[in-house]
């Protein structure tokens, strides 16, 4: 049992820390195309100060996905486990710095300072996959648990999504809780996503990963994804589409491909992750689900170094900030912290389930 929960643990790191990484280094590529990425960089491999919100003055900064997830992880740690809508809701009032994130979580804190519910929160609201791009901690801290992942995750994304996004979400949520059961692989992962998906998110899934299957690697693969399955459907503000370019953050494109990214590069962290960061479009959350995804499967020791480092001490403000703590600094530390809880959770569970027993 002793290794075991070492290992867990381990995967746990792996993936906040992954999740991290990859966060950095699409940065620097999200919103653009894979041509125009390999015009710039040939292949980015590395992290840069260069940002689709522009220069920043440190490399290594993740962007709102990861600090969104920063959030929930800091919540499940609050309630000592498992969060709902409404503690998912009240994070973003207490704690959500506005100038950090994207339009969609400016919306909804707006929605819950105003009185909306935290279930209807995310009802009409924009058409984007940030259902998923925080998700992971729920995963967590229903590790090896991938129904109640989803279940969770859908009650979560009910406060920031819309549709179809909040499904994508739940899966996503789903696929890390599998991914943290012991021998886990690919292909156990997906079968738990398509024993608790919907039919969109199978649908997905079939096509993206069918379309992998054909492909000789990552770079062939993103080339014709763009040809065959680019998110026709992403609205957009009128006048403004044009058919060789547009940015889709929909979940129904980004957490197929990170699993299909995964799969290509064979179980090669960075290499996954470079290949997420070099597929472009919303590449920060693709390379981020991409992280989480691998690094839940084969933890952080392959992770390269360098990209740790740099991620750790561009972005300690941000955790000391959060947890008012400058004990708690880096990804380690959140990971430490919810294998605790996660620990204390089953304990719980276990003494609630032997009460429960003894009264049948």
């Amino acid at each position: 049992k002793g290794n075991l929960m070492a290992g867990l643990k381990e995967k746990i790191y792996g993936c906040l820390m992954s999740g991290a990484v990859g966060d950095a280094l699409g940065r620097a590529t999200e919103g653009m195309m894979y041509w125009e990425i390999r015009e710039k960089y040939g292949v980015l491999d590395h992290l840069t100060v260069d940002s689709y919100y522009g220069s920043s003055e440190r490399k290594g900064l993740w962007t709102d996905d990861t600090t969104l997830g920063s959030y929930i992880a800091y919540q499940i740690l609050k309630k000592r486990g498992r969060i709902m809508a409404a503690d998912f809701a009240d994070v973003i009032l207490e704690k959500l710095d506005e100038s950090c994130f994207w339009v969609n979580e400016k919306l909804v804190k707006m929605r819950l300072r105003e009185g909306i519910s935290p279930w209807d929160a995310g009802l009409g609201g924009i058409g984007c996959g940030c259902a998923a791009m925080g998700i992971a901690p729920v995963g967590i801290i229903n590790a090896q648990d991938p129904e109640q992942a989803f279940q969770d995750g859908m009650c979560l994304a009910m406060v920031n999504s819309n549709g179809e996004n909040r499904e994508f979400g739940a899966a996503f949520a789903c696929a890390v809780a599998s991914a943290l059961k012991e021998n886990a692989d690919l292909y156990t992962v997906l079968a738990d996503v398509d024993r608790y998906g919907t039919d969109i998110v199978r649908r997905a899934f079939t096509l993206t990963l069918d379309l992998a299957e054909k492909c000789k690697d990552e770079t062939d693969f993103t080339e014709r994804f763009y040809d065959k399955l680019l998110d026709y459907t992403y609205p957009q503000p009128k006048g403004i589409w044009k058919k060789d370019r547009y940015f889709s953050a929909n979940g129904r494109e980004y957490v197929p491909v990170a699993f299909a990214l995964w799969s290509l590069c064979g179980g090669d962290i960075n290499r996954a992750l470079i290949a997420a960061a070099n597929f472009g479009r919303d590449c920060d959350s693709i390379a981020s689900l991409t992280g989480q995804l691998g690094g839940a499967l084969a933890g952080a020791s392959g992770l390269r170094e360098d990209w740790v480092r740099e991620v750790d001490v561009a972005n300690r403000k941000c955790l000391t900030d959060l947890y008012g703590d400058n004990t708690i600094s880096d990804m380690k530390d959140v990971a430490e912290m919810l294998a605790e809880c996660l620990k204390e959770s089953c304990i719980r569970n276990i003494n609630k389930n032997n009460r429960i027993l003894s009264q049948l």
